[in-house]
């Protein structure tokens, strides 16, 4: 079995959910690999759609869904929430590029890795990967690399896909994060589990982690 140098495990955490940065780190102390809390990015609606919003040039490239029921408040929190995620992940990723990592692992703070998680990631790539920009655990048992990317991406074509399934663990190729940061840059934003479902990296699905549900959702529905 190869050696799977993992530099950094992140999780993403608001500050008003000490719960779950407390069970975070009972649950990572566990395993001798470094990790950090990664304050979630917590976005207002005028970082989006004021001109001078620090995320305005983001909002202008989001899908029409978001863009056209940002206004509506049965929506806003929803967007506001699903895009506080989004950015918190394509920071990580450009941290971890400037920082040249090798591979990394970034949660949500509500994510319960299976107890093998390790052994499950070192024989998938072992025996089944020649190379990886990601791996994504899927919730079903199941081992499979994406062909197609979702409907909603700009390089959708009569084949995409209308696969989300959360975005509660992300191991990642360190010498990937620029080429991952570059393909969020290249296509149209929307909610971040289905950025990840993409045939425009190497991604893979692999079930080494879950929601652990008792921890409740801080996304509102419908989005």
């Amino acid at each position: 079995m190869s050696n799977l140098i993992i530099s950094k495990i992140f999780y993403i955490n608001l500050s008003c959910r000490q719960d779950r940065d407390q069970f975070m780190r009972k649950q990572l102390n566990r395993y001798g690999i470094p990790f950090e809390r990664f304050q979630a990015i917590e976005l207002t609606k005028e970082d989006l759609v004021n001109s001078d919003g620090i995320y305005h040039s983001y909002f202008k490239r989001m899908v029409e869904r978001f863009q056209n029921n940002i206004n509506d408040e049965k929506y806003t929190r929803s967007i506001i929430a699903n895009f506080s995620v989004y950015f918190s992940h394509y920071t990580i990723h450009k941290i971890a590029s400037k920082l040249n990592f090798d591979n990394y692992l970034i949660l949500e703070d509500d994510c319960l890795l299976r107890r093998q998680w390790q052994n499950i990631l070192h024989n998938a790539i072992d025996s089944k990967i020649d190379k990886f920009d990601i791996i994504r655990s899927y919730r079903r048992n199941r081992f499979f690399k994406f062909d197609n990317c979702t409907w909603q991406s700009k390089y959708a074509n009569d084949k995409s896909h209308n696969m989300s399934d959360g975005a509660h663990a992300i191991f990642v190729n360190g010498k990937s994060s620029q080429k991952i940061v570059d393909y969020f840059d290249s296509d149209f934003v929307y909610n971040i589990d289905a950025v990840y479902n993409t045939h425009i990296l190497d991604s893979y699905c692999l079930h080494f982690g879950k929601q652990k549900g008792s921890l409740g959702s801080d996304i509102p529905r419908p989005f």
